[in-house]
């Protein structure tokens, strides 16, 4: 059969699954753009293009699309299969096949439709992330003393890594840190920043004996915070007397590399951060 003898369900299911994949694609490449880093360089400049890459490993987010595609697939699959008067049908499957398929086909897209309202902010917030870094000396200002205030949160947070070793001269936008803040707390644009939230992290190793005999580092990434209150005139920083860390170390290390490294805490610091006061 030619194209030309296709029915116009087959052409919409055509054009439906060119124009979600044309989509999909498009949001992959737009959304959280910051800069990739690769980290070639050694010892000390290693460890702190390391960090920020880890920093900077920020989801792009297409599921809800993703489930837009499935579903709205589904739904003209079953149509079409439905309607084509080439497959004999007995009717009592015809009939439960045809709700199973419209019922499930169905559940998927709605949940991507409420996925990608729910996330629409999202999506904007992580495509400001590049805007953020352009503006990161304005999210390093000189601060007051960390003050003996109790930790709190203000709407509005952006947030920056401070490398340690590597100080401010080597800050970049915590986008994956910035990604895991409810969307009510964390700024959606450079003109909405109230709070900084820096996190100075570094690696520290623990040595241990792998299976083979070799001795072997794994290096636990851990961070402290400072919140730094842009309202404030100087900005008020705010300490907070918690290290953050990978949490339970292995019992051993297999191989004999002598780079493990582990991810940095950021979950860990945005469930704190969800329990902190707002002001």
């Amino acid at each position: 059969m030619s194209p030309r003898d296709w029915r116009p369900i087959t052409w919409v299911l055509i054009v439906f699954t060119v124009a979600m994949a044309i989509w999909f694609a498009a949001t992959l490449r737009s959304t959280g753009a910051l800069s990739a880093r690769g980290c070639e360089d050694a010892a000390e400049a290693r460890a702190v293009c390391e960090l920020g890459g880890d920093a900077q490993a920020v989801d792009p987010g297409p599921t809800a699309i993703l489930l837009l595609w499935v579903g709205g697939a589904g739904l003209l699959a079953v149509v079409w299969w439905a309607t084509n008067r080439d497959i004999p049908h007995r009717r009592i499957w015809l009939v439960v096949k045809t709700v199973i398929g419209l019922a499930l086909g169905g559940i998927i897209l709605v949940t991507g439709i409420w996925g990608y309202f729910h996330d629409s902010r999202e999506s904007r917030a992580l495509a400001a992330l590049p805007d953020f870094e352009a503006r990161l000396s304005d999210y390093l200002p000189d601060a007051t003393q960390p003050s003996a205030a109790d930790p709190y949160t203000r709407a509005g947070v952006i947030t920056v890594l401070v490398p340690d070793p590597g100080g401010v001269e080597n800050a970049s936008i915590n986008g994956r840190l910035y990604q895991f803040l409810s969307s009510d707390l964390r700024a959606g644009g450079p003109d909405q920043v109230g709070m900084v939230v820096r996190t100075e992290c570094g690696w520290t190793g623990h040595q241990y004996m792998s299976n083979i005999g070799v001795s072997s580092t794994y290096y636990e990434c851990e961070c402290k915070l400072v919140l730094v209150d842009l309202s404030t005139s100087p900005p008020a920083a705010v300490e907070v007397n918690r290290l953050f860390g990978t949490g339970d170390l292995p019992e051993n290390i297999t191989g004999d590399d002598d780079h493990y490294r582990w991810g940095c805490p950021w979950h860990d610091i945005a469930a704190y951060l969800a329990t902190l006061p707002p002001q």
